[in-house]
């Protein structure tokens, strides 16, 4: 009942002031009008912001997202290249010694090299570049 009371009052001064300043009936349209163009204005603005919320909320838009804000770190493309280049220097020795045979242990032994040319390419990608230029050269 008392938050009533001073709702009451507040709306009485409220009032007491706009009455101060709004002498005429004209004023008062004048005023009218300003508020209607406001609101339709915040209502544009509203619906905008609407459609922008949901265009970033569909799935499509959040995994781009993600994957700009992950590729943009300079150390997973970093990674991302060294990690490519490993596998393929490790495939292209596997496809360059050719153990084609069927025997297990041509078999392992073929993986056992992709793998290392794999891991010690990968981890020394800045090196393997440098002496390929050099070769090149």
């Amino acid at each position: 009942m008392g938050s009533n009371t001073n709702k009451q009052f507040i709306d009485k001064q409220n009032f007491a002031i706009m009455k101060r300043q709004l002498f005429t009936v004209n004023d008062l349209r004048i005023e009218i009008e300003k508020l209607e163009l406001k609101e339709a204005e915040q209502t544009i603005r509203v619906k905008e912001l609407t459609q922008v919320t949901l265009e970033s909320l569909q799935p499509k838009a959040l995994v781009k997202d993600i994957f700009n804000q992950v590729t943009s770190s300079k150390t997973v493309k970093r990674n991302t290249i060294d990690g490519v280049l490993g596998i393929g220097a490790g495939l292209l020795v596997k496809n360059i010694i050719g153990f084609k045979s069927v025997g297990v242990l041509k078999k392992l032994t073929s993986i056992a090299m992709q793998f290392a040319t794999t891991k010690l390419v990968s981890g020394n990608v800045h090196k393997v570049i440098s002496k390929i230029i050099q070769l090149k050269k």
